[in-house]
């Protein structure tokens, strides 16, 4: 009888623990930065763990996570964001909320918000000016109506400053960059590479098929590789 839960010597647990000092800086940035109320841009590579630290220190019961590549245009991308009234567009046959409203007391995580469209961007703008008491107001597409909406806004990129400022409206690149994480990519902290490889292996379930500890854990040249 295969052992299906024989995993890592680290615990799952400990896998969400950052190792290197780059990182923990990171994390404890983040940590402070949530407690302020401003939207938040992070900023890496692709593949890094963007969505893990921003899930990881959100509001978990609440997180809506959209990746803004998947916009094909830019009434779908309002769609999205939005929502709309039932009639607004030919394939709207009911009234929906958009990842705002979706969101409304947790976290909007948008990720590679550089793909966004400049006429989608102003739109976005307009909507993410808060009021005296730091809430959205929402409108979905086809209503005359606003609904106000209150979350912690974190938006991401793989781009870097310099082009972030080229495909983004100088006001909504303002509004989005007062709060900047950078995080490090693995090539500069090596030392994470460990814990990112098993707890890759743990989310996909490889050890549902291999034990990790007696295959891999074990096998010090994949280490030092």
């Amino acid at each position: 009888h295969r052992d299906l839960h024989s995993f890592p010597t680290r615990r799952s647990s400990d896998l969400n623990k950052p190792i290197s000092l780059q990182r923990k800086e990171v994390e404890i940035k983040l940590q402070h930065y949530l407690k302020q109320g401003f939207a938040i841009l992070l900023i890496g590579e692709r593949g890094i763990g963007k969505s893990h630290i921003a899930e990881k220190f959100s509001k978990k019961e609440n997180f809506i996570a959209i990746n803004c590549a998947s916009f094909t245009d830019n009434t779908l991308a309002e769609s999205i964001l939005f929502g709309y009234k039932k009639g607004a567009f030919t394939d709207a046959k009911e009234d929906r909320q958009g990842v705002f409203e979706q969101a409304n007391g947790g976290t909007l995580f948008l990720d590679e918000i550089h793909h966004i469209d400049k006429t989608v961007q102003a739109k976005l703008m307009k909507a993410i000016q808060t009021d005296e008491n730091n809430n959205f107001k929402i409108r979905r597409l086809g209503d005359n109506t606003e609904n106000k909406v209150k979350c912690q806004l974190i938006f991401a990129t793989n781009r870097t400053i310099e082009d972030l400022r080229e495909c983004l409206l100088p006001d909504f690149y303002d509004r989005i960059a007062q709060l900047i994480i950078e995080l490090p990519p693995l090539r500069q902290t090596p030392e994470e590479i460990w814990s990112a490889f098993t707890m890759i292996w743990q989310q996909l379930k490889f050890y549902l098929f291999f034990d990790f500890n007696k295959f891999v854990g074990k096998d010090q040249k994949l280490r030092d590789w």
